[in-house]
């Protein structure tokens, strides 16, 4: 019996500490967007979240965000490497009411997740949505973008997000608004309406950027962009560090094989040179007596065939 009671105490006192660690280390989002682009490549509204955790966010973290049960899936989860960009990485979905929370772990500060949500009115060429979003971590500061569709007017959003500016990329305006800081469990609810005056969707105008420039250049400047270009693709940092060490091992040889003298098409010219040069050299001290054409040697005064006079 009085084991059962150390075993028992010892167990509270696990689960203390555990429950202490917990409330020392919550999950805080420094910053949430929260992005709307209706009728962009597709007549349901894309929604985005764009998700900064806390800096002093313990990692890796396990992390739950709620979308629509409408949604079905994701469109995508991802988080934002070392590197800057932005990789897929495995999620659950958990049913929980009207919602469905996207579970995932992340050793990335940056997350990222999209979806299209169905729920759209249409009305001939009247447009309206409504959104309504629960949060289950304090935000420090929500930010909320709209995307005003190509070929819309009377563009309106509640609550106000202000007049928009132009985007010179793509050439779509955008209103921005700051909401502040939202506790968790409040529900953020919005409204966005517009009118369609034509039915191109807004990525199908948009203007052609190359992803990245034109690279010409040759030799040694070519295989450091080509190392680059296979790290900047790898998402392990080890297989990255390899690839740096093995392109750097690679440019070396490279170097001290062709300065030693044993590069086979280095020696080949060479010898083909010497050749060339011992031929000419050659050739021009051969002569011939201008009388019989026997071929003379040097020192030689008189012919050897005929005995004249060279």
């Amino acid at each position: 019996m009085k084991k059962i009671l150390i075993l028992a105490t010892l167990l509270v006192m696990l689960l203390g500490v555990g429950f202490t660690l917990q409330d020392e280390n919550p999950i805080e989002i420094s910053r949430m967007e929260i992005d709307f682009w209706p009728d962009y490549d597709r007549t349901q509204m894309l929604v985005i979240y764009r998700v900064q955790l806390a800096n002093d966010t313990e990692l890796p973290a396990r992390i739950s965000l709620r979308i629509p049960s409408q949604a079905v899936v994701p469109y995508k989860v991802a988080v934002r490497d070392l590197d800057g960009l932005l990789y897929n990485v495995e999620y659950t979905l958990e049913p929980q009411g009207g919602w469905k929370q996207v579970v995932l772990t992340t050793s990335s500060n940056e997350l990222y997740i999209e979806y299209y949500d169905p729920r759209v009115v249409k009305n001939d060429d009247e447009r309206s949505f409504a959104f309504s979003w629960i949060c289950d971590y304090p935000i420090d500061k929500l930010v909320i973008k709209a995307q005003e569709p190509r070929n819309s007017k009377d563009f309106n959003f509640d609550p106000e997000l202000g007049l928009g500016e132009l985007n010179v990329y793509d050439n779509l305006i955008y209103h921005i608004g700051d909401f502040g800081a939202l506790k968790n469990g409040i529900t953020f609810y919005a409204q966005l309406s517009y009118t369609r005056t034509g039915s191109d969707l807004s990525a199908s105008n948009l203007p052609l950027i190359a992803a990245t420039s034109v690279n010409q250049e040759l030799g040694f400047s070519k295989n450091i962009s080509n190392v680059m270009t296979q790290i900047l693709d790898n998402r392990s940092l080890t297989t990255a560090g390899t690839l740096i060490l093995l392109g750097i091992l690679m440019m070396v040889g490279v170097i001290l094989f062709a300065s030693s003298g044993n590069d086979p098409l280095s020696n080949y010219l060479f010898r083909r040179k010497k050749q060339s040069a011992e031929t000419d050299e050659m050739a021009v001290h051969i002569q011939y007596c201008p009388h019989c054409g026997k071929r003379t040697y040097p020192g030689d005064r008189f012919c050897r065939g005929c005995g004249n006079t060279i």
